[in-house]
Formats: C-alpha cells, sequence, structure tokens
C-alpha cells in the first residue's frame, strides 16, 4: 500500500519589522529542500496582513520521504528559526486527502 502524501505548514513571527530578513534567510535553502527525494513542493511566504509572519509550507510524497527530512541539516536550520519567533511557532503536520479538493469543495456547495 502506497503512503498518503504529507502536508507541512509552519507559521513563525519575527522580531518587529524583520519579517522581511527571517524570509531573506530561509530562500537560500529552499533549492535544497525542493531537491530532496520525495519533495513535492517547499514554498515560503511572508504575510502580507502581518509582515512579521512568516509562512512555510512543504508537502512531501510519503511520510518516509518527510521523516529523512526532519533528519536533515536543512531542517535542523528550520528548528533554528523556530526557536527564533517570538511567539511559539504554529506547526501543522498532515496526510493530503486523496480526494480531489475542488470535487469536495464543489460537493459541499451542492449539497442542501
Amino acid at each position: 500500500m502506497a503512503e498518503e502524501p504529507i502536508q507541512v505548514l509552519i507559521k513563525l513571527v519575527s522580531r518587529d519589522g524583520q519579517g522581511k530578513q527571517m524570509l531573506g534567510t530561509i530562500r537560500p535553502l529552499l533549492g535544497s529542500i525542493r531537491s530532496r527525494a520525495g519533495c513535492a513542493a517547499c514554498e515560503v511566504y511572508l504575510d502580507v496582513e502581518s509582515p512579521d509572519e512568516v509562512v512555510l509550507l512543504e508537502e512531501w510524497d510519503s511520510e518516509t520521504a518527510f521523516k529523512d527530512h526532519v533528519r536533515s541539516w536543512d531542517f535542523g536550520y528550520i528548528l533554528e528559526w523556530m526557536e527564533q519567533s517570538i511567539q511559539k511557532p504554529e506547526v501543522t503536520v498532515g496526510a493530503v486527502s486523496a480526494r480531489n479538493a475542488l470535487d469536495y469543495i464543489r460537493d459541499i456547495r451542492t449539497q442542501p
């Protein structure tokens, strides 16, 4: 049986006015993370409404690939950023549903 894809969302809050700086330190590692076996996506965003909030979104082909990533030096840097967050980082790790999200939304909207 094939493993389900894993999606990871990490939200960090920088010190006042340092969101762009935190983003700048994260950006150089994206290529390395994206090149890891099993990485389907890796993106980093600066919240336009809260410019001190940085969001890292990763998607992995399997839990095995995600576990390998967590053990990597790349993830060590992510842990350092998490420690620098002035608020407790929000971390969500979950399986990506095989069901098409657009179909799911359509089904919800068309049900009475």
